[in-house]
């Protein structure tokens, strides 16, 4: 299964992060999914922002960088 499906299948169940996203696939058996890298996940969330099938939401954090909060579109499902 190709990971931009892997990655719309998760922002179908709750909006994330890239952070996050990562987290999901580092956890549990590495047979059922692939090791990915947030240099890979980046990559792989713009062209599905840019095909209206993901949207994100920028949050300012006090102290921090601005995180981005990925969520499916209807489009998208």
């Amino acid at each position: 299964m190709a990971v931009q499906h892997i990655l719309l299948g998760i922002l179908s169940l709750t909006p994330s992060t890239g952070y996050e996203l990562k987290k999901l696939f580092d956890a549990g058996d590495r047979i059922a999914r692939p090791h990915i890298t947030l240099s890979r996940i980046y990559p792989v969330l713009k062209p599905l922002v840019e095909k209206e099938l993901v949207v994100f939401e920028e949050i300012s954090r006090t102290g921090g960088p601005d995180i981005k909060v990925y969520n499916v579109t209807p489009k998208g499902k």
